[in-house]
């Protein structure tokens, strides 16, 4: 199960995102809870997960680790089933799924940033969808060196579609405009 509407206590929210970096990610400090502190300190799972029993199971991980040390299938199981939380995060079927699939470690900040990413569009708007992949950054600033006309008022880097970018931006005259030309980086 992998998707909104199959979730225990969730409705279709019909928005672009990925439930499964969610679960990826709770997975992942399930299985290396030594990595929970630098997740919540960049997360909030209010804000983050909209999937409320992935929001559970993270707070039975906090829980389990925060007294013992340490966690595993079995602590977290019982820290659920004494919160009366074990049918709302879909029993054992679905907290087992979300204990087998596990990410892959060398993503857990790649997760963190797509989780802060959606939330950020689900303010802005929900139903258009993050791209990561096909979509791109730029960032750029004042030309602080530029001596003479023709010279780009702005300069930066970027990347778009996977390729990596210089920068460089002039304004139109009347202050309103600002044309940018990308540059490949080789």
């Amino acid at each position: 199960m992998n998707s909104l509407e199959e979730a225990p206590g969730c409705k279709s929210l019909q928005t672009y995102y990925a439930p499964e970096v969610e679960e990826r990610l709770v997975s992942l400090v399930w299985h290396h809870p030594e990595h929970l502190a630098r997740v919540l300190q960049q997360l909030d799972p209010e804000v983050h997960f909209v999937q409320p029993h992935i929001r559970h199971i993270l707070e039975a991980v906090r829980i389990s680790y925060s007294e013992l040390g340490e966690c595993d299938w079995t602590t977290v199981v019982q820290v659920l089933r004494e919160q009366k939380m074990l049918e709302e995060v879909g029993n054992l079927e679905l907290l087992d799924q979300v204990w087998r699939h596990e990410g892959c470690m060398s993503f857990l900040d790649y997760y963190i940033e797509l989780l802060q990413d959606y939330a950020i569009q689900r303010g802005i708007d929900p139903h258009q969808p993050v791209f990561r992949f096909t979509g791109g950054r730029i960032q750029i600033k004042p030309n602080r060196s530029k001596s003479r006309e023709g010279q780009p008022d702005y300069v930066g880097a970027g990347r778009v579609c996977g390729n990596n970018y210089q920068v460089r931006g002039w304004t139109e005259p009347d202050g309103l405009i600002l044309n940018l030309k990308l540059y490949p980086k080789t």
